[in-house]
């Protein structure tokens, strides 16, 4: 079996030891610490965790304790770096502890003249951190040597990192595209549970979805209570049932994980506003709703910008209900871009049902009933979410702007005409 090296035997680095070790690889467990490392050799586990010590004192022979970064570097061919990342007073994780660490094991690397090796951080980080500030560092650092580097953070909790560990929701690797995965996934899959979800991606993504996972976990948990400051203001409520229905109501449901415009219609903004407002009414902080309503209507401000920075003067909208499906105008999206270019732009406007909507906002907005000839528009918005434009009958320069990205299939990466919202694009 192969020989694994962890660098920093904390609280996560020890658990990962344990599994690794229970699951049959021999571990060199590495950590500046020599009180530390020594109190492990001792098998006095420093750390209270579910089944740490069992797992440890079991799969003893399995594992190696050191504070000689060399000898964790030359006798494994990965290492899974899992340093401190402490937040500044900003809020910003720094990487000091990685730079340091990383620096270390490519002296190591240069003076062993090891020709591969790979290196999967865990340490949670900056959006940006690994191809910006780790990865040149790197390359600057280590010579001669190839380096798979891949950015892997895990979702534990303190308390139960071992079952998590193990039984994990979903195991996320970042990698450039030079680099290879096969290794990695091959220990995932022979240490988590069978049929475990790996999800690969740039490592961008998986640096915002690390993040983005807990922020919507501490989001969750604040309007929940939220809702229970409310029920403690309501007679006859009870937080307990709201809780069991708002469960039972998005179990499944995908609303909210797939981005695009802002919500609209007849009762989305209504009810978050009449909850902001029933929260102020009981001296209750009703920040999330009104900082909900306001991050809702900015979005528009995304597609203003895109329009002036293009300099779009001739445009076609393509959809004008809040929704598929339906003529229903209210808190339209479009109809709210519309108010705010319309003095700007030449527009034009397209739905399906367009005979049935009546709206002074559309006075002096050219409208059209059929998508014929649309190869004339400089710049087209899909403000429905469907595939009811045909790219063939595109000009060559129609700038595409796509909030739902819908047709990001249809384009190559690199047409700076294609705008999908969401997906970086250097317009």
């Amino acid at each position: 079996m192969a020989s694994i090296s962890i660098v920093g035997f904390g609280k996560l680095g020890s658990a990962m030891g344990a599994v690794f070790s229970e699951k049959g690889f021999k571990v060199i467990c590495h950590d500046v610490s020599t009180k530390l490392i020594n109190k492990f050799k001792k098998k006095k586990i420093p750390f209270i965790e579910k089944n740490l010590s069992k797992l440890i004192k079991k799969n003893f022979d399995n594992l190696n304790f050191t504070s000689n970064i060399d000898k964790a570097i030359n006798e494994t061919s990965i290492t899974f770096i899992v340093v401190p990342t402490p937040s500044k007073k900003n809020g910003e994780y720094s990487t000091d502890f990685v730079l340091d660490c990383l620096k270390k094991i490519a002296k190591s690397i240069n003076q062993n003249k090891k020709k591969k090796h790979d290196i999967v951080l865990t340490s949670t980080v900056m959006p940006n951190s690994c191809n910006s500030i780790i990865i040149p560092f790197l390359k600057k650092e280590i010579k001669n040597c190839k380096i798979n580097f891949f950015y892997s953070p895990e979702f534990i909790s303190i308390g139960n990192i071992i079952e998590e560990f193990i039984n994990p929701r979903l195991i996320l690797i970042g990698k450039n595209k030079e680099n290879k995965s096969q290794i990695l996934k091959k220990i995932y899959k022979k240490v988590c549970a069978k049929n475990v979800k790996i999800f690969e991606s740039s490592i961008e993504n998986i640096e915002i979805s690390k993040i983005a996972v807990n922020c919507t976990m501490t989001t969750r948990i604040s309007l929940i209570n939220s809702f229970s400051q409310v029920c403690s203001k309501t007679r006859n409520s009870n937080i307990d049932i709201v809780g069991s229905i708002l469960k039972k109501f998005f179990i499944k449901n995908e609303k909210g994980f797939v981005a695009g415009l802002p919500y609209g219609g007849p009762c989305l903004p209504r009810d978050n506003l009449a909850m902001g407002q029933y929260l102020k009414k009981n001296n209750l902080p009703n920040l999330i709703p009104v900082a909900t309503d306001k991050i809702n209507n900015n979005l528009i401000s995304t597609i203003y910008e895109i329009i002036k920075k293009k300099q779009i003067k001739n445009i076609l909208i393509v959809g004008l209900a809040y929704k598929n499906d339906t003529p229903e105008i209210v808190n339209s999206p479009a109809l709210e871009l519309i108010k705010k270019i319309k003095r700007k732009v030449n527009i034009t406007v397209y739905d399906k049902y367009l005979k049935f909507i009546k709206t002074n906002i559309l006075n002096d907005v050219k409208k059209i009933y059929k998508l014929n000839n649309i190869n004339k528009f400089q710049a087209i918005i899909i403000m429905n979410n469907q595939k009811i434009v045909k790219i063939d009958d595109l000009g060559k320069n129609t700038i595409i702007i796509d909030p739902w990205r819908i047709y990001v299939k249809s384009f190559s990466q690199f047409n700076k005409n294609y705008i999908p919202v969401g997906i970086y694009n250097e317009i």
